[in-house]
């Protein structure tokens, strides 16, 4: 297009020349064209040539047919643009051979002096197209590798070193990546394959050490076992047993208890049992067990104690003085090895430091540092809970902090190992502790929730009590809202509008009030999977305990809150996940409850502690629970799904709730039985109680009487209806004043044969009339009518009762329609009814007609079992109310501690997000590589090459047009620029196609830090945690991870690259790319559903990106520096727009003065030449607010657009960080933004909160600094530099 435009523009002068010469009008043809030069041109500079001759050098030659304008000097042109045109010096560097008509570019690995002379470039130096000198204002670019007349620019020593390092380093990551993944190679596994001998050997040492501490322990025993053996000989009553001729009782082989010669202990457990089992009995007594221990009573009962805890994992029955068979034979050895170390003697007690020193191997100082003791020998017979009891005695001799020197051990230990082992050290009444548990009691407690255009009650007028010091289950079944329930109380339950009193500690006073003391345990085990247990627990505390605690001190909450779970074994345990194996699924639930430990709550709600996990690891984690009630004095409310009999007996108090969220029991765990055998259930033999009160609760179970409880309950009796024309089923009508219950049956009816009956069918119909003309009667009796009677029922008196109140249906009253089947007959009575389907439907038109019965019996079921708790809490004693159910007399409310600042939560929330990386350092290596692999393919195939510049002004160059005029020349120069235009055209190209790359891949990357630990956000939110603080450190450790990343791909860009600016340029360019994308993939991911994050993130990089970057429609830079809405725009939208400028500006301005890109100090009508030329302007329209910066040749980079990009990237940031806290506000157990404001102006108001901590002023105040981002991002984008004015058009 650029040649047409040119031949248009130069047409007129050369045909004019031509038609002069043809016609004849001068005589002399040299004439007539020297009277078209000017002046001011040299007079020899131009020659006569013939086309059919060959271009001397040094000149252009042009012809037009068979018209010669003759050869004018190259030099001379280049003069001309300098001297006469003020250009500068535009043609420098141009080549005009022999033989060649029109202008060239000096070749790549050349200069060219003059026009007519071409010299290779000198070594260490390297000459692109058009270079007139080997300097930098000449073209010329420094390059220590390249030889004399290199084509190519090579890399120096140092980068080809840093390039091929790189390379390597990324193939053997992608190697080992791969191997590991297809072989299953874990570290340790990787350590061994590479042959690291030192590591596998260490290790094989550790288990040979464990073995021999095995053997060890019960070689100690020898002494205890002699003596056991003398005692068995007396037993027995055999002379030989007890002979010492071959030196002990051990050494002769009896039937029962030896060693052998090489040492081994041979113990015949059963016949050890059948030797003392005097009377044959089958269980020892502990008389008997102590004929061969001869223990005091204490230690007897110590050792019995720790058989049982072994055989029963932890359940030592009450009240038991026998000794079953199983428990002596399976553990009476391993007793006997932990009853060594009780109350052991100094020489014992130094023994066992040195034990334990040679189980945990180097100390410092000879010491046994604490963390140690977990799982040493102690561990065998110590609970964890009773070594953090010696760990804490030991710390509180002489202020000792990190370790126990052998002289403290043997001094103290006996005796804090006796404080331990007493009974009473686990059972700490709280009423002896700093602070108890909540006192909640409640009344009339509702949640309803909206679904659709209903109003829906999921927890339904509950009134109950959470007394401190208990701990309480919940239990239902599915539908029945117990973890409502929960939210409701914790004031979690902001997706529905609670009502009711509940008052705390006796005082009114609203639960959300006291988040600070209240703990909330989700029924999933959200945990950090990368972080240790201890981690795990630390930083929860750092994050949750109140300001001011010390690093020791929450170091020391975390050692007790796992010794009193029993996760001290296991505090450097990673917990894991599906993707990394980590602890058991018991232990991540305990740690779950840990995390809640950790700020140390009066109260602690947990929804389904015990789910997904066996029997066993169900039991210790209730254990656990129970523990923290009996030491700790908090108030544990947890629900709680089909628990076994053991953990059952665990609880003190149950709430049982029916569909629907309304009670069907709320008390003492221990009466529930009694209370619905009372009702006439009966619960057959062997089966789980805790089951049998579900089935209950949902109707499933019947009474053995149906209608216990008579009229005065409101409980329908069957000796009060009369026998319908159904035969073996009954109709009734029952009346009430309200929707809920059932009030009591009307009319009387006579010879009714009393039995069980199971309800059938229910309809509900709804009327208003009050007036006794519309009784209906049915022979003498009145049918249904506003409690005046009921008498005989047919469904289709039914019928005509609804066609004649059909349009008075209201919701003031309702009668309610129930028919009754005869137990036993259910076969009988379906066939009978089979064909009922119509009028089934006519009695409930809201009913589908094929109803299934049984839903319909378990709904009328569900009915009275509601009416009967009601009739039973309103006859308890005023004294059982108090005790149970009503709230206490008012004391003192729990202080609410001063939350950790901002701040430090931030450097905390720093630190765990560090060590996350770290942990997680292999995925981030990994989506590193495939981002350079992606650059260095991209550079590869994209790049910048030499051949880019390799485009020649050529024959179309007119010589006679240029030196018309200045206005003539200036249309003729964009053909001895295009060389450099269609190079930067490259540039741009590449710059967007690896900025789209790399924008996509960080973006995904980043959206990581968010869209993983969602679920871990959500619950440090519920817990108070500070949202800004999370999200600016996953801000910021996002970006410097990207950043990372960025800069990695810059520097292997550069080097594949080459390019001629700065290494900065790439640096600064690539890292403020990963800040945009970063920026926008933060906000996305908050605003976005979560399984769409990705698909919009890559959407949104990938399509504004493209689109306003400058290089194509809609958003070329001519319209993004014309239109300031749409550079405003792009700017914030498209993460490429100052990327694809900053590094095409950057290689331009490196560009010498005879690209036209830059100018030299005497180009000064350069700005003339700029505005002539449409083409060029539009195509040169880059840095258009800049350019008396951007055209000063300089390598250093161009980098005016680095203010507008950070800004950009803060004011997005901005809106990410008020967007979080509007995000899934129900899930961070807050309320809405409405309720939020309406409450916090209140609160200020009243004078509860201070004003600097309103979230109104908060807010303002967070407007005022996002719009004044803004405006800088808008200044910042539009802004002109002030010696910029004389290129801009007026």
């Amino acid at each position: 297009m650029y040649q047409k435009m040119n031949e248009s523009a130069s047409a007129t002068i050369a045909d004019t020349i031509a038609s002069s010469i043809d016609a004849g009008n001068q005589t002399n043809g040299m004439n007539i064209i020297q009277s078209y030069i000017p002046s001011y041109v040299s007079p020899d500079s131009w020659q006569p040539w013939d086309s059919s001759d060959i271009c001397p050098a040094g000149s252009t030659c042009t012809s037009m047919g068979n018209s010669s304008f003759g050869a004018f000097s190259c030099d001379e042109l280049a003069r001309i643009a300098v001297d006469e045109f003020g250009f500068g010096n535009v043609l420098a560097g141009t080549w005009c051979p022999e033989g060649e008509m029109g202008l060239l570019n000096c070749p790549v690995g050349g200069y060219c002096p003059n026009s007519a002379t071409r010299v290779d470039c000198p070594a260490g130096m390297f000459c692109p197209h058009k270079t007139y000198e080997p300097t930098f204002d000449g073209g010329g670019k420094t390059c220590t590798r390249c030889p004399a007349g290199a084509e190519e620019k090579r890399l120096s020593k140092g980068e080809l070193i840093a390039q091929t390092v790189i390379l390597v380093v990324l193939c053997l990551l992608v190697m080992i990546k791969i191997v590991k993944r297809k072989a299953g190679i874990d570290n340790e596994r990787l350590k061994k394959a590479l042959n690291l001998d030192k590591v596998w050997k260490d290790k094989t040492e550790e288990q040979v050490q464990a073995v021999k501490i095995e053997q060890e322990k019960y070689a100690r025993l020898r002494p205890k076992l002699e003596v056991i053996a003398d005692r068995l000989g007396k037993i027995n009553n055999d002379p030989q047993d007890r002979s010492l001729s071959t030196g002990s009782p051990l050494s002769k082989r009896s039937s029962i208890l030896y060693i052998t010669k090489s040492g081994d202990i041979i113990f015949e457990s059963d016949e050890f049992f059948d030797a003392i089992d005097k009377n044959k009995d089958g269980v020892l007594s502990f008389a008997e067990i102590n004929e061969v221990l001869c223990l005091s009573d204490e230690l007897l009962r110590a050792f019995i104690a720790n058989m049982r805890a072994q055989m029963s994992a932890g359940y030592i029955p009450a009240h038991h003085d026998k000794v079953a068979r199983a428990t002596f034979v399976s553990f009476f050895l391993d007793s006997l090895a932990d009853a060594s170390q009780l109350l052991p003697t100094s020489e014992e007690a130094e023994e066992l430091f040195n034990r334990i020193i040679e189980e945990v191997g180097t100390t410092e100082n000879e010491e046994i540092l604490y963390k140690h003791l977990y799982t040493s020998s102690l561990s065998s017979f110590l609970s964890d809970l009773q070594i953090y009891g010696i760990i804490s005695r030991f710390k509180q001799q002489e202020g000792k902090q990190k370790g126990i020197s052998q002289h403290d051990f043997v001094k103290f230990y006996p005796l804090f190992l006796g404080e331990v082992s007493q009974p009473s050290f686990m059972s700490v009444r709280a009423s002896e502790l700093e602070s108890g548990g909540l006192d909640v009691a409640f009344e009339h407690l509702c949640l309803t929730v909206t679904l659709g255009k209903k109003q829906v009650n999921v927890v339904d007028d509950v009134t109950g009590r959470l007394r401190s010091d208990t701990m309480t289950a919940v239990m239902g079944g599915s539908g029945s809202g117990k973890s409502s329930l929960l939210n409701a109380l914790c004031g979690r339950a902001f997706y529905g509008k609670v009502t009711g009193s509940v008052k705390i500690n006796g005082n009114d006073s609203k639960i959300e009030d006291h988040k600070a003391v209240i703990g909330f345990v989700p029924q999933e085990d959200i945990v950090y999977p990368d972080l240790t247990v201890r981690e795990n627990l630390l930083y929860s505390g750092r994050l949750q305990l109140p300001a001011g605690t010390t690093d020791e001190e929450i170091a020391d909450l975390a050692d007790a809150t796992m010794a009193s779970l029993g996760l001290s074994r296991i505090v450097n345990s990673l917990v894991g996940d599906a993707r990394r194996r980590g602890i058991s699924g018991g232990e991540k639930k305990r740690v779950n409850i840990g995390l809640e430990l950790m700020k140390k709550p009066n109260v602690l709600f947990l929804d389904e502690p015990t789910s997904g996990l066996d029997s066993r690891s169900a039991f210790v984690v209730m254990e656990s629970l129970k523990r923290l009630v009996s030491t700790q004095g908090m108030t544990v409310a947890c629900v709680i799904h089909q628990p076994r009999t053991d953990i059952y007996d665990m609880f003190d108090s149950l709430f049982l709730l029916g569909v629907g969220g309304r009670t069907v029991y709320h008390g003492p765990a221990t009466e529930c039985r009694a209370y619905f055998e009372n009702l006439g259930f009966q619960m057959q033999q062997g089966e789980s109680q805790a089951d049998w009160f579900l089935d209950i609760s949902s109707g499933e179970v019947e009474s053995s009487d149906i209608e216990a409880g008579g009229t005065n309950g409101g409980i329908m009796n069957t000796s009060s209806l009369n026998k319908s024309i159904f035969g073996n089923s009954f109709e009734v009508a029952l009346q009430t004043a309200d929707d809920h219950d059932i009030g009591f049956v009307l009319g009387q009816a006579d010879g009714v044969e009393r039995g069980n009956f199971a309800v059938k069918e229910v309809a509900k119909i709804r009327y208003a009339t009050t007036s006794a003309e519309n009784d209906i009667r049915v022979g003498d009796k009145v049918v249904g009518i506003n409690g005046h009677g009921v008498g005989q029922m047919t469904l289709e008196d039914a019928k005509a009762l609804i066609s004649k109140h059909s349009e008075d249906l209201t919701t003031e009253k309702s009668i309610v329609f129930v028919q009754l089947m005869r137990q036993g007959e259910d076969e009988q009575s379906n066939d009978s009814t089979e064909d009922d389907g119509e009028e089934s439907f006519l009695l409930n038109p809201d009913k589908p007609s094929n109803e299934d019965g049984a839903l319909s019996k378990a709904r009328v079921a569900r009915e009275k079992l509601y009416r009967q708790w009601t009739v039973h809490f309103e006859n308890l004693s005023p004294s059982q109310k108090a005790r149970y159910y009503n709230s206490p007399k008012p004391f003192s409310l729990p202080i609410t501690p001063k939350a950790v600042p901002g701040w430090r939560q931030l450097h905390v929330q720093l630190r765990r997000n560090c060590l996350l990386s770290w942990r997680n350092r292999d995925a981030r290596l990994l989506d590193c590589v495939i981002l350079l692999i992606a650059i260095f393919a991209m550079t590869l195939l994209g790049g910048v090459k030499s051949s880019s510049f390799a485009s020649n002004p050529g024959s179309n160059f007119l010589w006679i047009k240029f030196i018309s005029s200045k206005e003539d020349a200036s249309q003729m120069l964009p053909l001895a620029f295009m060389y450099a235009l269609e190079g930067v055209n490259t540039i741009q190209s590449y710059a967007m196609m690896v900025g789209l790359i790399v924008s996509v891949l960080i973006g995904l990357n980043a959206t990581k830090i968010i869209t993983e630990k969602k679920l871990e956000f959500f619950r440090e939110a519920q817990s108070g945690v500070s949202v800004t603080a999370y999200y600016i450190a996953a801000s910021i450790t996002s970006t410097f991870e990207q950043g990372f990343t960025s800069i990695a791909g810059s520097v292997l860009a550069y080097l594949v690259l080459k390019p001629s600016t700065s290494f900065l340029v790439y640096l600064w360019n690539f890292f403020m790319l990963s800040w945009l994308s970063v920026s926008w993939a933060l906000l996305l991911s908050i605003v976005v559903p979560l399984e769409s994050v990705s698909t919009v993130v890559g959407f949104w990089n990938a399509f504004f990106g493209l689109l306003f970057c400058g290089k194509v429609p809609p958003g070329l830079y001519t319209d993004l520096y014309d239109n300031p809405v749409m550079a405003v725009f792009a700017g914030f939208v498209s993460n490429l727009r100052f990327f694809v400028e900053g590094i095409a500006v950057s290689e331009a301005k490196c560009l010498p003065s005879q690209s036209g890109y830059t100018s030299s100090s005497v180009a000064f009508n350069y700005p003339e030449f700029y505005r002539s030329y449409p083409y060029w302007y539009h195509h040169t329209f880059m840095a258009h607010t800049d350019l008396d910066i951007a055209i000063v040749p300089s390598c250093n980079g161009w980098f005016w657009w680095v203010p507008a990009a950070f800004a950009v990237g803060i004011t997005i940031h901005i809106v990410g960080g008020v967007a979080i806290h509007f995000s899934g506000r129900s899930k961070q157990g807050k309320k809405s933004f409405r309720d939020e404001v309406v409450d916090d102006f209140h609160k200020c108001r009243a004078g509860m909160k201070p004003i600097y901590q309103s979230f109104i002023l908060n807010g303002i105040l967070v407007f005022i600094v996002f719009a004044g981002f803004v405006a800088l991002s808008c200044w910042l984008i539009l802004r002109k530099n002030p010696g910029n004015l004389m290129f801009i058009d007026v």
